[in-house]
């Protein structure tokens, strides 16, 4: 339950302001995070007596993300994901610190002289290493936030053998999708607009027209595939924007589409900005077990035609 809460905070709360107020709040919790995230940054540094550990502590027309006094020391920490907005010297001479007591971490590889920089994806590897094994409660708790980090700061780890053989199948299935997105069906014409291609997805923007007797809106959506998964999810997603899919996305949101009475599942994206309409648990297996590549790509229309449909 604290894992899927964690994600759930990661899909609305995940700026930097956000990463550090959910970092503060772990070494508030558990005191092994907060050795942990304290010796990764000092590792030569024992603190024994802390008197201070505050989250954002101004002092003049500074505020570093953590501010930590032990034995009389000041020791300040950064949080960055992007920003590359810094401030090395202003913070040792507002705080009266050499160099060597500000701990910086960013999402990129940032290199300062006399400066210790280190990375997000760094200290993900350094606490999934030290995950405590003999508390179930904190090795939970430890789970969900490496969860969260992963999510917010876009860290990825492969683990699984790739086959590079394989990597053909997603041009091929590209190509189809491209084919299934321009044609002409019924009472319906179906156009491509432009490619949309990321690490993550590659798909399509499309243009639906409407031939009928009662004036329906054209609507411009997206079909593509999702492969940053094991599994993985072949969608159409329907913005809430003017000039684009709004009146289809208007429509799912009616309660006489509610999920359980279509054969294909749906569901708002966080901020309620977009639904996503994707395929049942067995398309997969059905598409994987066509036959040939012809039957694929009926599969495949069979598919963006009903959720069409339920648009006119």
């Amino acid at each position: 339950m604290i894992n899927d809460f964690l994600q759930n905070i990661s899909s609305r709360l995940r700026n930097e302001n956000a990463l550090s107020d959910i970092t503060w709040s772990m070494c508030q919790t558990s005191e092994n995070f907060k050795k942990l995230f304290l010796n990764f940054f000092f590792p030569e540094v024992v603190f024994d007596n802390i008197t201070r550990f505050e989250r954002e502590s101004s002092e003049g027309d500074s505020r570093p993300d953590f501010l930590i006094k032990n034995r009389d020391q000041i020791y300040l920490i950064e949080c960055k994901i992007g920003d590359r907005n810094h401030h090395f010297e202003q913070y040792c001479t507002t705080f009266n610190i050499p160099s060597t007591q500000l701990g910086y971490i960013t999402n990129y590889v940032l290199w300062k002289e006399s400066f210790k920089t280190k990375t997000w994806h760094e200290f993900y590897d350094m606490l999934n290493e030290n995950i405590p094994e003999n508390i179930s409660a904190e090795k939970e708790l430890f789970t969900a936030y490496l969860g969260y980090l992963r999510n917010v700061c876009s860290i990825v780890k492969i683990t699984r053998k790739m086959k590079i053989e394989q990597v053909y199948s997603l041009y091929s299935f590209t190509e189809i999708l491209k084919s299934s997105l321009n044609r002409s069906i019924d009472n319906y014409t179906l156009e491509i607009y432009k490619q949309d291609l990321q690490t993550e997805w590659s798909g399509f923007y499309f243009k639906v027209s409407v031939q009928s007797k009662v004036e329906i809106k054209d609507i411009w959506i997206w079909a593509g595939i999702y492969y940053n998964r094991e599994k993985p999810l072949i969608c159409i997603a329907i913005d809430n924007k003017e000039n684009w899919g709004k009146p289809f996305f208007d429509i799912l949101e009616t309660p006489k589409l509610k999920s359980d009475q279509l054969i294909y599942a749906k569901e708002p994206s966080p901020g309620n900005n977009q639904y996503f309409v994707y395929t049942n648990d067995n398309f997969n297996t059905m598409f994987d077990n066509a036959s040939n590549a012809k039957e694929q790509q009926h599969i495949l229309e069979e598919y963006i035609d009903e959720v069409i449909r339920l648009y006119i």
